[in-house]
């Protein structure tokens, strides 16, 4: 997986497998007085580019619809994403 770094949307993952680009979208909680992480995409295409007015957040995803080894991806994706969060 290969690190993007966009200047309007921070660390970026393209996947081929879902033909979008991911990154995280962050917000401070007072409750728990840290910043707390969403996962967000947009959809790629086979140029490279990104069609960033077309965000959508992975919580409206159908999850059903994807094999396993996609979904395991995904968990990546995020995994490695946090792990460059504020840094």
């Amino acid at each position: 997986m290969n690190i993007i770094i966009d200047p309007n949307y921070g660390n970026t993952i393209s996947s081929e497998e879902f033909g979008y680009t991911f990154f995280l979208k962050s917000s401070y909680s007072t409750k728990h007085k840290k910043n707390q992480y969403s996962l967000f995409s947009a959809p790629t295409f086979q140029d490279g580019k990104v069609d960033w007015d077309r965000q959508v957040s992975i919580t409206e995803w159908d999850m059903n619809v994807y094999r396993k080894e996609a979904l395991v991806e995904l968990g990546e994706i995020w995994t490695t994403l946090l792990e460059y969060a504020d840094k």
